[in-house]
């Protein structure tokens, strides 16, 4: 790696970190301190991969960019965007583990818009993307044995199936296909 680009995986990883610590924070002045730091961190990553041609640095740049935006900025578009890149990244290097974080991420994104989503065939169409990118996420964590990952890629299909059954099922035997499904 050259300088920038170790930089650039610095400034990544302390900003996946520094989510994490966020998220867990009980004050709510640390939890916006450290948030503000994960999306600084974040944004000087994906400078710093624009500058620099290594898919893995891309990719884990945008993987940072996807929980600061969606979390901290409530920036659905840059976050689905960002992990449309991470994936187009990870494709390239045939990085299993990176291409099943990408699914895993446009599904939690994905699940994200669906309260936003009024239109019922959009939203509809936001819950078949949700079990397409979680399947296509377990698929490829399961390749390198990510467990824990995986088992909170199921929580999507699980949340998707019981909200199709509830919105979308017209009569009790489509309520009870998608309750099954869901607990599958």
């Amino acid at each position: 790696h050259t300088e920038k680009e170790s930089l650039g995986f610095a400034y990544s990883y302390s900003s996946l970190n520094a989510w994490f610590i966020a998220n867990i924070s009980e004050k709510e002045e640390d939890r916006k301190a450290i948030a503000e730091k994960a999306t600084k961190y974040s944004e000087e990553a994906v400078n710093i991969s624009k500058q620099c041609e290594n898919p893995y640095l891309t990719a884990i740049s945008r993987w940072a960019s996807v929980f600061s935006n969606l979390y901290f900025s409530d920036n659905l578009e840059v976050s689905l965007q960002h992990s449309k890149e991470m994936l187009e990244q990870s494709t390239l290097v045939s990085d299993n583990y990176l291409k099943g974080i990408s699914y895993y991420l446009q599904a939690h994104v994905s699940d994200w818009s669906v309260p936003c989503e009024a239109n019922p065939n959009k939203r509809k169409q936001v819950f078949e993307e949700i079990l397409k990118y979680s399947d296509e996420g377990i698929k490829n964590l399961e390749l390198v044995f990510q467990d824990a990952l995986i088992a909170d890629t199921y929580l999507f299909p699980v949340q998707t199936f019981s909200s199709m059954a509830s919105d979308f099922a017209l009569n009790l035997s489509e309520k009870l296909l998608y309750s099954k499904r869901a607990i599958d």
